[in-house]
């Protein structure tokens, strides 16, 4: 089932930004790329990053960490947020999260239909760049970040068939 996210989960205006990339969430072999340009922004000062450490999701049958509104009302005080796509390269919920909370994103593409929005949000860096060349892209890329008016028509558009109702309908219209 694709991802979907609540568009009543997120703020409903553009907020002031307090950093310039929000790095969170599980890094490990699974997120090769995720890893390594978490490794440069803890040793660059030009930018200002907002580290939180993944606690999972559950313990002991109980929620932990930040999620959910929470989560999202974080991710909008942050130009972009660290997400890739795995060694699956298939985009994951975070990137639907990034955009709904009015965030980009710094991580890498696929192919696959679903990034044709998706991508417009992708400030695009990958393996093959070296340490100096991803800083120096993420730099400029925070001193000249913009919401526009279109960023904010693409993000809407990802809301609306994102969100669980029109997946469902269009679900079951997979199955009539």
């Amino acid at each position: 089932i694709p991802f979907t996210i609540d568009p009543n989960d997120f703020l409903k205006s553009l907020q002031p930004k307090e950093f310039d990339v929000l790095c969170s969430g599980f890094v490990g072999d699974l997120y090769p790329l995720r890893g390594r340009i978490r490794k440069i922004l803890e040793s660059t000062k030009s930018i200002n990053t907002c580290f939180l450490d993944h606690p999972g999701y559950w313990k002991n049958n109980e929620k932990i960490g930040i999620q959910g509104s929470d989560f999202y009302a974080l991710m909008s005080k942050s130009k972009f947020v660290l997400t890739t796509t795995g060694i699956y390269n298939i985009s994951v919920r975070k990137h639907l999260e990034a955009i709904g909370s009015r965030s980009k994103i710094v991580g890498n593409i696929t192919g696959y239909p679903e990034h044709r929005l998706i991508s417009k949000f992708v400030l695009n860096v990958n393996q093959n760049m070296t340490d100096s060349n991803i800083v120096d892209i993420i730099y400029k890329a925070c001193t000249n970040w913009e919401w526009s008016d279109q960023d904010e028509r693409n993000r809407n558009q990802i809301l609306k068939t994102h969100n669980p109702s029109y997946v469902a309908s269009m679900i079951v219209r997979k199955l009539l």
